[in-house]
């Protein structure tokens, strides 16, 4: 299980699926979301649509990715 990395160390290899830690200052921790980042250093959900959110860490997801029909 790989650990979690600090975004102001290290970003993640484009267009590689990571789980992405936010901060939440009501619930006072974080939520976790399935991103990856384009070729600009942004980060996109599922879909490709920008995620606003900061994110303050993050660790790559070992997510099965389809390849032609599925």
């Amino acid at each position: 299980m790989t650990t979690w990395t600090d975004t102001k160390k290290e970003k993640p290899t484009v267009d590689k699926p990571v789980w992405a830690a936010s901060p939440n200052a009501v619930k006072c921790s974080y939520d976790t979301f399935l991103l990856h980042t384009d070729k600009d250093g942004q980060w996109r959900d599922e879909f490709g649509i920008l995620f606003f959110r900061k994110i303050a860490f993050w660790k790559y997801a070992n997510v099965p990715v389809c390849e032609g029909v599925c």
